[in-house]
This record gives C-alpha cells, sequence and structure tokens, in this order.
C-alpha cells in the first residue's frame, strides 16, 4: 500500500529529504523511522515518526514529535460511491507554553500543510 509505504513517501512528499529507519517492525505498529524535512527554510527539521495504529486500508495512525511539538494522525480510508477517500483526524500537543499559546494562531497554516500533503499524495496515487 503506497501510502503506508515508507520508501515511497520520499517519492510523493517533496518537503522529505531523508528517512532513516530506527526500528523496523514487521507487522508495521511499533516501527520508528526518523525523518528530516526541509520546508522553505535552510535549517532542516528532525521528526521522530511512530506507527501506533495500521489496519491495511483501513486505518493508519502516526506520532510525530519534534522539538517543538507532538502531532498524532489518525487517517481512516473511507469507500464513498466506488471511490477512496481519506479522513483525517489531527490532535497538535506541545511540552512548551508558549507554543500551546499560539498553535491557534498557526491552525490555517496547519490546515494548509496537510492539504498540500494529501494533495501530493493524491497526483502521485493517480499517476500509477
Amino acid at each position: 500500500f503506497t501510502f503506508t509505504n515508507i520508501e515511497k513517501r520520499k517519492v510523493w512528499d517533496s518537503q522529505i529529504s531523508t528517512i532513516e529507519p530506527v526500528l523496523e517492525k514487521i507487522n508495521v505498529v511499533g516501527s520508528t523511522y526518523n525523518i528530516t524535512i526541509r520546508e522553505n527554510t535552510d535549517k532542516p527539521i528532525h521528526v521522530k515518526q511512530k506507527i501506533l495504529a495500521y489496519v491495511a486500508n483501513k486505518k493508519y495512525t502516526i506520532y510525530y514529535n519534534t522539538e517543538n511539538f507532538i502531532k498524532t494522525e489518525e487517517i481512516e480510508f473511507v469507500e464513498k460511491h466506488s471511490k477512496t477517500m481519506l479522513v483525517k483526524n489531527t490532535i497538535f500537543k506541545s511540552t512548551s507554553y508558549i507554543m500551546r499559546c499560539v498553535f491557534p494562531y498557526f491552525k490555517t497554516k496547519f490546515i494548509a500543510a496537510d492539504t498540500k500533503y494529501l494533495h501530493a499524495f493524491k497526483r502521485y496515487i493517480e499517476k500509477q
């Protein structure tokens, strides 16, 4: 499955510069990766990703941890009118009081980044 294949993610997600496996599990759940993202700046963002849940073609839950925030994404694959829809629920948290205070101001930026990410995946899949 392309969405959950960590090797193919670099192909369709142009922000990712490196993906290094820390721990890969056969059943996917518990697999951990160090990801480096370059996003319109010269300073790379280092992210630790852990797969929390995986049900093939149904559900995928990912935990991301950076130095400033924690993000949990739950993505469900829903068939509707013979098409597959991705339903995504995201939770942002921070260990920093300051970051928690500014999260509401960045909400539209987070949504735009997620939309860009999902559209990149859609374009990639439609070419296959």
